[in-house]
């Protein structure tokens, strides 16, 4: 027995010299080797942990894929309408920005930062650099804020990462809708008056193809006469064999030129109301047309003696 301690005694102090540490103790074995345990525990848990990471990021990432292409799809059915609308007359011409909206992203972005001296110019720079929150939020949680750095400086990013990471759950669900623009005539609508939009607006309506019935209630009363006749009836016509349309109106231009098949002549006084109805041809009603809507045959029949004077 004392042969044998006496003989793990040399080897030990020949392992001893051998890794050459002074002070060593073979009690420190032990203790190292707990030591040693609790690291590759720790590393293994930190693996897990690495792996569950990635894992919630490919999830996050197919997540935001595929909400994305939800997106996409809705944009292709607003594309397919607006080409449609574009095809069906020339004055009126829609275009869609994905994610255009930026005016809605810039709010959302001020609501959901306040608190954090983030400036109006840095949220304006966010807008450019952005398309949306996810965007934003996959750069701080995944991509080690690359972009956002760019523009914040430290204690204004260290506010934003921490609200992100508070909050990023109810900000996916913010939405950075589509920008719609509409030109008329080449001009976006907003540099239009006022008359010239609602032109804009009742084109629009009359290019709605898959309605087989339109009612407008005095669309005159925006609309000059020239405007009225040159794209308000025309496209009226042309639209007559496949749509019913019902106007409320005191401007003549719109039942005589535009060839209405059935007119009602509406007329009030303290005993009731009165109509009378009839077609574009009965004598009946082209006597009402003059009365009502031309001021009377004397009337009438004084702006065509001008009207030809003029022409001569």
């Amino acid at each position: 027995m004392n042969n044998t301690i006496t003989s793990l005694e040399e080897e030990f102090a020949e392992i001893k010299r051998e890794i050459d540490i002074p002070n060593l103790n073979p009690d420190d074995f032990s203790t190292l080797k707990l030591r040693e345990t609790k690291i590759e525990e720790a590393i293994e848990k930190i693996d897990q942990q690495e792996n569950e990471k990635n894992k919630l990021v490919v999830e996050l990432n197919e997540l935001v894929q595929e909400r994305n292409d939800t997106l996409l799809k809705e944009l292709e059915i607003y594309k397919n309408e607006i080409n449609r609308i574009n095809q069906s007359q020339t004055s009126l011409k829609l275009h869609i920005t994905f994610k255009g909206d930026k005016k809605e992203f810039l709010t959302q972005l001020k609501d959901s930062f306040k608190g954090t001296s983030v400036s109006t110019s840095s949220y304006e720079q966010i807008t450019g650099k952005f398309s949306d929150f996810t965007s934003l939020i996959i750069d701080i949680l995944l991509k080690d804020s690359e972009k956002i750095s760019q523009i914040l400086p430290d204690t204004h990013l260290t506010k934003v990462k921490q609200r992100v990471r508070e909050e990023y759950s109810s900000y996916l669900k913010h939405k950075t809708p589509n920008n719609i623009t509409i030109n008329y005539h080449g001009k976006p609508i907003t540099n239009h008056s006022i008359g010239q939009r609602a032109s804009a607006l009742v084109l629009f309506i009359l290019s709605q193809k898959n309605n087989n019935l339109i009612m407008i209630d005095q669309p005159e009363d925006d609309l000059d006469n020239q405007v009225i006749y040159n794209e308000i009836i025309r496209e009226i016509k042309s639209r007559k064999p496949d749509v019913q349309f019902i106007f409320a109106t005191h401007n003549a231009n719109i039942p005589v030129l535009g060839d209405s098949e059935q007119i009602i002549s509406v007329s009030y006084d303290d005993e009731g109301i009165t109509t009378d109805t009839g077609s574009i041809d009965s004598k009946l009603i082209q006597n009402k047309i003059v009365d009502i809507m031309e001021g009377g045959h004397e009337a009438f029949n004084r702006r065509t003696e001008i009207y030809n004077l003029w022409r001569n």
